[in-house]
């Protein structure tokens, strides 16, 4: 393949995004076939041939995607990259804003500490109503009883019995 100095010349004023264009219709390829390989949208891959890197999310990317379309189509890739750095030299790439992420809360936090302990004294607070409300209620005493012989209070079911065979038998003696 001859290339003559005048072509050399005019891809050399052409933007990074140009050269990617020209050299992917010179495939025949189509921009939704290239998206599709490089698993980038339509519209990214679009903004690239275009130029328009301020649409796109922020410096890296924009280097990344285009030495990735370069690798693509088989061109040099490093020097589009020089190529994209000799032309926003003096100003930097446009950047998206990214979203502040906070922090992720550790267990040495004031508020985490001060939380789990009210936890754990909630929790002992309410085993302790529990036990006490389910602790046993039915255990009598004496005082209770009252004018109740003893022998019916310690064996409740005997004396029963002993009544029921003096009722039905008459007395045993």
């Amino acid at each position: 393949m001859v290339i003559n100095e005048r072509e050399v010349e005019l891809e050399s004023l052409l933007l990074p995004g140009s050269i990617l264009k020209k050299e992917r219709e010179k495939k025949g390829l189509r921009c939704l076939d290239v998206a599709r390989d490089l698993k980038l949208s339509e519209k990214f891959v679009s903004y690239l041939e275009q130029d328009h890197y301020e649409k796109l999310p922020g410096p890296t990317y924009v280097k990344g995607y285009v030495r990735s379309y370069a690798r693509y189509l088989n061109i040099a890739a490093d020097e589009l990259i020089t190529q994209l750095d000799n032309l926003y030299r003096n100003e930097d790439l446009p950047r998206k804003r990214l979203i502040n992420i906070r922090r992720q809360a550790r267990p040495s936090d004031p508020l985490i500490k001060w939380a789990s302990i009210a936890i754990m004294i909630l929790f002992l607070a309410l085993s302790t109503v529990w036990w006490r409300s389910h602790s046993d209620t039915s255990s009598t005493t004496i005082k209770d009883v009252g004018d109740v012989p003893l022998e019916s209070v310690v064996n409740p079911l005997t004396n029963d019995l002993e009544r029921e065979l003096e009722h039905t038998w008459g007395t045993a003696e």
